[in-house]
């Protein structure tokens, strides 16, 4: 059952047996128990397999039915794919920042986001949603 009594900014779901993903725990079922259970500006944040690439578009599929915006970024040099999901569908804003911020949080954190922002740009807009990223950074 679903426990929602307590809400939560962020979600991680990271389940995955011999086999790949875990279809106890990828399914729509789940999916929508995290939706309930997520803030109004929250995100679930699943690390996704796309070696069975069937399964990875249904989990997609699901994830897409449930929030209203989904990103997946696919991990380079891997077969995984992120996907951040949220309620809200300005989740594009909290990714794509202007390219002086994203370096600044790369030496911070020590983590590429210039490469991840590109990668979930490349991977989930369109050329004109290209273009607009593109002019955000003047």
């Amino acid at each position: 059952s679903c426990h929602t009594e307590n809400s939560r900014d962020l979600i991680f779901l990271d389940a995955f047996s011999e086999k790949g993903m875990s279809p106890e725990i990828y399914n729509q079922l789940v999916f929508d128990c995290c939706n309930k259970m997520i803030e109004k500006d929250g995100i679930l944040a699943c690390n996704l397999w796309s070696g069975n690439k069937r399964f990875l578009l249904s989990v997609q599929n699901c994830l897409q039915n449930t929030f209203g915006s989904n990103i997946f970024i696919p991990v380079t040099n891997r077969g995984n794919v992120v996907a951040l999901s949220s309620h809200k569908k300005n989740i594009w804003k909290r990714l794509i920042q202007p390219d002086r911020l994203l370096r600044k949080y790369q030496q911070q954190f020590s983590i590429d986001f210039p490469h991840i922002a590109k990668a979930a740009i490349n991977n989930n807009l369109s050329q004109w949603g290209k273009m607009l990223a593109f002019f955000r950074n003047f």
